[in-house]
Order: structure tokens, then C-alpha cells, then sequence
């Protein structure tokens, strides 16, 4: 009952000083006079508790746990500020003993590029006091390792938990072994979760050709020029080289090789042709001519081998 009495005195003096201070406004509005408020006496007597009116009164929030710190037994309801001496950090009350676990844990790969293949590691885990005794985390840090290859530090400040959400992007292929672990600066230290994750390689194209066919044509006379015919079966792209081997009457006369004519870039499926003449090709002799034709990919390797079409040579007798 006294302390009933007491805190009931307490919010009639804090709607007093409410009031006292804001007075001089009233007045400036009222050209003096408090009545066009309606404040007739709202003060009274400092001896008398009858002119207490617990409407006025605004409620506010405290400690009221009788073993904190700042401990203010005047307060109205809890507001979760209370701090004590002895409770590993402050914060929370000396019976409350910190239960910290690892939790919703996720070690994993992803494509976060969309590149169409998983290069980046996703690290998501939440660092959580079970019994939430609301122990301030303020002297630590987590510590992620990515294997041999990269690691983070990140210091924080916290309390009752803590979400960690990082990404690693763009990783070399192979396995990496990931450890997730909070330290504090006085020794202590606690092992999160662990995982295996392999990075996959940027996948390679093959390009899938196929020779469909070789073309000769005679040229002012004399003088040889070849279509290749290629057909492409994927959606890539690939450079092409090639290789092509001279017949006068059915004997081999010499050979255009590798690297010694422009490569063509193959881009995406469907059919090619693509021409080609040589010097070794013109101001030929009486006959019939014709090439062996072959080409190069790094995906397919050689792709061997079309005759094409014989053409004749007429040497003008006159």
C-alpha cells in the first residue's frame, strides 16, 4: 500500500513539472490567462494529495529486476535495459547461464552469376544464446574459412544471436573445406559448422561438326577455288582450321597446312560455307585437279577427310 501511495505521489509531481514547463506558451496564446484552456488550479497544495489526476500521468519504461545495476523499482513495466556485474558481459541476470548453438546452417555452392554453373559459395548461420540471458557480444568476431583460398573476419557486436550471410564469388574449380567459428578476445571460442563444397569448371562446348561436304570450282581457267560445307549441331561458338591437299590426275602434288590459312569462328547452329584459295592453286597445267579436305576444332579434334569434285585444266593450244 505505501509504495502504492508513493508512486501515485511520483505521477502527480511529473504532471506538475509537465505543466510548470509548459505555462509560458499558454500563456503567450492566452494573452495571460490559463482559463481558455480550461486550467483553472491544477497545482493545488504541495501538502495535499486531492488534486492528483492519474489521467495526466505518462508511463515509463525501466529495470525492474531487484538485482540489476540500474535496478528503478518506480518504473512501470520491463523495457529490457537492466545490467549487472557478474553475468559474463552484462546484460542479463546473474542466474541466467548463456547456452550459445549454431543454427539453420547452409554451406553450400551455387551459381550466383547465373554462368550456368556453380562457382560462388553461399555461407547463411545463425549464432544463437538458447536461453536468451540477453549477453552482450561485444568483444569477438566470426572467422570463415574457404580452405587455403580465401577467409573473412567479421566483427560485430551483438546479443542473444547473430545471422551471418556471406557470399564467396567467382571461385577456381575444386574442393574446398569450410569452417564457420566465433572467437572472443579473452580466449574463448566456440567450433560452428563444417562442410566439404567443390566449385565446378566452366563447362566447354562441343561444337559437334560435321564435314557435309567440298566443293571445286575452276577459276579463269587455271586457277582453283573450295567451299567447305560444315554443319554445326550445338549452340556454341568454336574456331575452325584447315587442311587441304593438292591431286593433279589422281597424284598429290603438296599440302596447305594447319595455321597457314585464317581461321573461321563457328557461332551457333546450322550450316557454313566458307571458300578458300591458295596460291599453289592457280596458273595449273593440263588435267584433272582436285583437293583432299580436312579441319581442326579444339572440342572435335580432326575431322577427316572429303575429296571434292574433280576439275579439268584445258591448256589453249592456240
Amino acid at each position: 500500500m505505501d509504495r502504492a501511495i508513493e508512486s501515485a505521489q511520483r505521477k502527480a509531481d511529473n504532471i506538475k513539472k509537465l505543466i510548470l514547463t509548459l505555462t509560458p506558451v499558454f500563456l503567450l496564446l492566452t494573452g495571460g490567462s490559463m482559463e481558455a484552456f480550461g486550467v483553472i488550479n491544477m497545482f493545488g497544495s504541495d501538502d495535499s494529495d486531492d488534486d492528483y489526476d492519474p489521467d495526466y500521468y505518462v508511463e515509463y519504461g525501466g529495470c525492474l529486476n531487484p538485482d540489476a545495476l540500474n535496478y528503478d523499482p518506480e518504473a512501470d513495466y520491463e523495457d529490457g535495459s537492466c545490467e549487472f556485474d557478474d553475468s559474463g558481459g552484462g546484460g542479463g541476470p546473474p542466474d541466467c547461464e548463456p547456452d550459445w548453438w549454431w543454427q539453420d546452417e547452409v554451406l553450400q555452392d551455387f551459381d550466383g552469376n547465373g554462368e550456368g554453373f556453380n562457382n560462388e559459395i553461399r555461407v547463411e548461420v545463425k549464432f544463437k544464446d538458447l536461453n536468451q540471458c540477453n549477453i552482450h557480444m561485444d568483444n569477438g568476431y566470426f572467422e570463415i574459412w574457404i580452405g587455403d583460398y580465401d577467409s573473412q573476419t567479421i566483427e560485430v557486436n551483438f546479443h542473444d544471436e547473430y545471422q551471418l550471410n556471406e557470399i564467396f564469388w567467382d571461385l577456381p574449380a575444386g574442393d574446398y573445406y569450410v569452417t564457420v567459428d566465433y572467437y572472443t578476445y579473452d580466449g574463448s571460442m566456440w567450433n560452428g559448422p563444417e562442410a566439404w563444397v567443390t566449385m565446378e569448371s566452366e563447362p566447354t562446348c562441343v561444337t559437334d561438326l560435321i564435314h557435309k561436304d567440298a566443293e571445286l570450282y575452276l577459276i579463269g581457267g587455271n586457277e582453283l577455288e573450295v567451299a567447305m560445307i560444315i554443319q554445326s549441331n550445338n549452340d556454341c561458338e568454336s574456331e575452325v582450321d584447315f587442311m587441304f591437299s593438292l591431286y593433279h590426275n589422281d597424284t598429290y602434288q603438296s599440302t596447305v597446312e594447319y595455321g597457314v590459312l585464317p581461321l573461321f569462328t563457328i557461332s551457333g547452329t546450322g550450316e557454313y560455307r566458307i571458300t578458300f584459295s591458295h596460291s599453289d592453286w592457280k596458273n595449273l597445267g593440263e588435267g584433272l585437279w582436285n583437293l583432299e579436305t580436312r579441319f581442326y576444332t579444339e572440342s572435335d579434334g580432326e575431322v577427316c577427310c572429303i575429296m571434292t569434285n574433280k576439275v579439268e585444266v584445258k591448256v589453249d593450244s592456240n
